[in-house]
């Protein structure tokens, strides 16, 4: 008899001694394997239990690592900003400022991804994001300024400065709630679940809510920046070009061009809601989808139309052609076919504006095509009605030869077109597009400055079974 089975027959000697029975008549050495075998499970269990108990542990303790290395990541980052924004106020040649703005470039990315680490909800530090991403940007766009040897002006080294304040703040409320964490001997982790599940009323006692939150509503005097980058503030105020001092229509107006723009492919329209922004708009329901209308001017901005395409008749070719003959109904003109992609039995096209032989990339209108039957499924015409406007051309620009002398010598030239090409920060500047091959026959496009000769963008042209894009 084994261990267990001398163990088990005590207890049922004590058990059947004292009164206690099962009901039943069971052989003493039935009864002693069943009770072996239940306590040989109850070991196993907590076993298990424990097994468990310490992979969780191991598993909470990692993640709260994490947090804290994610943390000490951040305070390294935002304290080399802070140092490098002030180095930036005293550099003076274009070398020097070279350097350091390629040091901002990276120190933000840093920050960016380390902020991104932690258990935070976006809305908590939303101008903790965007001070990170805009001092990002800004060195970028003096990144960009400095390669070309241009220094630094008086306003943007006073940009500068008034970055570096704040980097200063963070920097210094970050350490300080990193030394409460310590000497209080908080969680990290259970802080912020804490914070995630508690009322909107006790949320701000926490120390992760309360040390976010201050650092977020120091921002509330944050500096204009006006600079050429995608996080520049006037592109956050940016309002429609084309539809300027344009009169308002009325929803009822608006809903008759819908019914007018969508003709028999629906059966009734119904009024969502309006929208105001950068670009104010009238929702409307239909029974294929959804269309907006500009509350000024009442032109289209967008259509989606709810459609499952299960079977592929049309190409690429005749896709395009149905595209033509929708923009033709609906008096849609001077558009050029640029790039497409296929996705989910939709051809979607992107066409340019063009007028006196200039492309004009900034007023995109975008068309989706069923390649089941040729319905039109989308049409989204954002970047025209915020873009279009009568440009003036410069009169003095260099000549298509000149410019082709600043592509590299691995490129042959196939086509080349005068364009208008958006910067980042929605600015516009005047380009030849080269289309050139190059090497292991890579198709390429290169914007060369049509005033200054220098490259604005190079563009890898991907063909694919799924379209035509450009990386």
């Amino acid at each position: 008899m084994n261990k267990w089975e001398q163990i088990a027959e005590n207890i049922f000697k004590i058990s059947f001694y004292t009164g206690v029975s099962m009901g039943r008549t069971i052989k003493l050495r039935d009864n002693i394997k069943i009770i072996s075998f239940s306590v040989a499970t109850l070991v196993v269990l907590i076993t298990f239990a424990i097994s468990g108990y310490t992979l969780a542990h191991k598993y909470k303790r990692d993640l709260e690592y994490g947090y804290l290395r994610a943390l000490n990541e951040l305070s390294d980052y935002v304290s080399n900003l802070e140092i490098t924004l002030n180095k930036g106020i005293y550099a003076n040649t274009s070398p020097q400022q070279f350097g350091l703005a390629s040091k901002l470039m990276t120190q933000s990315m840093g920050a960016k991804m380390a902020l991104e680490q932690l258990p935070l909800e976006y809305q908590g530090i939303d101008n903790i994001n965007k001070f990170i991403s805009q001092v990002g940007d800004f060195s970028s766009y003096l990144y960009s300024n400095t390669s070309r040897e241009k220094t630094a002006t008086d306003e943007e080294t006073a940009n500068l400065k008034s970055l570096g304040n704040y980097a200063k703040t963070i920097n210094s409320n970050i350490k300080e709630m990193m030394a409460r964490f310590d000497s209080e001997k908080i969680d990290f982790g259970t802080a912020a679940y804490s914070y995630s599940n508690l009322s909107e009323k006790t949320q701000d006692d926490t120390v992760l809510a309360t040390s976010f939150k201050e650092m977020n509503d120091s921002f509330t005097e944050y500096p204009t920046l006006i600079y050429d980058g995608p996080f520049s503030d006037h592109i956050m105020r940016q309002k429609s070009k084309f539809l300027e001092n344009v009169p308002e229509v009325s929803v009822g107006d608006a809903q008759k061009r819908a019914e007018n723009f969508l003709g028999s492919s629906v059966s009734e329209i119904q009024y969502i809601a309006d929208t105001n922004g950068n670009l104010p708009v009238y929702k409307f329901k239909t029974n294929v989808g959804e269309i907006s209308v500009t509350k000024s001017g009442g032109y289209i901005n967008y259509v989606l139309c709810e459609k499952n395409v299960t079977s592929i008749k049309l190409d690429y070719n005749a896709a395009k052609q149905k595209a033509a003959e929708f923009m033709a109904k609906n008096n849609i003109y001077n558009m050029k076919e640029s790039y497409y992609i296929i996705n989910n039995g939709v051809c979607t096209i992107n066409y340019a504006f063009t007028q006196d032989n200039v492309i004009y990339y900034p007023d995109l209108i975008k068309i989706g095509i069923a390649l089941d039957n040729g319905d039109i499924v989308s049409f989204n015409a954002t970047g025209y009605l915020m873009n279009h406007t009568k440009r003036q051309i410069p009169q003095k620009i260099m000549s298509q030869d000149k410019a082709q002398k600043s592509l590299s010598k691995n490129l042959v030239v196939k086509d080349k077109n005068l364009t208008i090409i958006p910067t980042d920060g929605l600015n516009e500047t005047l380009c030849y597009e080269f289309e050139c091959v190059g090497e292991n026959e890579d198709r390429v496009l290169v914007y060369i400055n049509a005033q200054t000769g220098l490259e604005e963008q190079i563009f890898i042209i991907i063909d694919s079974d799924d379209g035509v894009l450009v990386m």
